[in-house]
């Protein structure tokens, strides 16, 4: 009886994993069908655009001569001519939605095509990317951009950290940059809503280390009471008076300026439960 129990139970269980190998087999297809549904629709449009284009406009071609290309769109081979049709489009999105220029930096035709350029008018030049998807559904692309993180909600952000250092410091010289990674809630920007890398430069006004740590430490207390435990990474480094001078967004991360100029310099990681953790460079005083 026991082992007629047995054989039943194993017969149930390879049944279940059977049903369950061929559900998983299946989602499995449908989802590589899919894509591959996606594919093959966006090559038809594709077709189209180039059937499309007779020639090109004065942007694309100075695209084209920025990429040591030369030839007429005629001359161009079908990769090469769904490229720049690309850019075209996706700088001409761009500057819809923001009613500003963009500058061309560079192209990935991973995916279904990803462009990298910042705004002409952005000092800082930061690079930013806009994608194109395909909607099935629409038979038609889906255009996606991270301008709004990287440059609008950073500034903003950068605007509230300022003036919380102003608060704890009315008369040091300093400047902020900050690149926002995260936001949680777009319809606003606060220290709740993000996650970010915070970069301070300030004029020396510390006696040690030690001090200048505090000072760091007292500025995450406030930055986890504002709810901003989204993971958010602070370097803070400070420059002698004759220094600060010099001191700009081009020039103030490790890779840019001369560790040796810094007076002190200290980083903190705050983690998703407020926790604080610091380490800091030996400074060239």
């Amino acid at each position: 009886m026991r082992m007629k129990k047995s054989v039943l139970v194993l017969i149930i269980l390879i049944a279940l994993f059977s049903f369950l190998g061929v559900k998983l087999y299946r989602g499995v297809f449908s989802e590589e069908a899919l894509k591959q549904k996606s594919i093959d629709e966006e090559y038809v449009k594709v077709k189209e655009l180039i059937a499309e284009t007779n020639r090109l406009n004065a942007r694309q071609r100075k695209i084209l001569n920025s990429e040591g290309i030369h030839s007429s769109y005629a001359n161009l081979d079908v990769r090469k001519k769904q490229a720049i049709i690309k850019i075209d489009m996706l700088l001409s999105y761009l500057e819809e939605k923001y009613s500003k220029n963009f500058t061309y930096v560079g192209y990935s035709d991973s995916g279904f095509g990803t462009l990298t350029a910042y705004a002409t008018d952005d000092a800082k030049k930061r690079s930013i990317t806009a994608s194109l998807d395909w909607d099935s559904e629409e038979n038609n692309y889906n255009y996606d951009d991270t301008y709004y993180m990287e440059v609008i909600a950073s500034d903003e952000y950068s605007k509230i950290i300022y003036n919380r250092l102003k608060e704890l410091s009315p008369d040091a010289r300093f400047f902020v940059d900050v690149k926002v990674n995260n936001i949680y809630d777009e319809s606003e920007i606060s220290i709740a809503n993000c996650s970010a890398d915070i970069n301070i430069v300030m004029e020396n006004i510390f006696s040690s280390q030690n001090e200048t740590k505090e000072f760091l430490n007292e500025f995450c207390d406030w930055l986890i009471s504002e709810a901003g435990n989204h993971g958010n990474y602070v370097f803070f480094m400070t420059l002698d008076s004759e220094e600060i001078d010099n001191a700009n967004y081009y020039n103030y991360i490790d890779s840019y300026y001369r560790k040796d100029l810094y007076a002190y310099s200290v980083k903190c990681e705050l983690d998703e439960n407020g926790n604080k953790r610091f380490w800091e460079e030996e400074n060239g005083h």
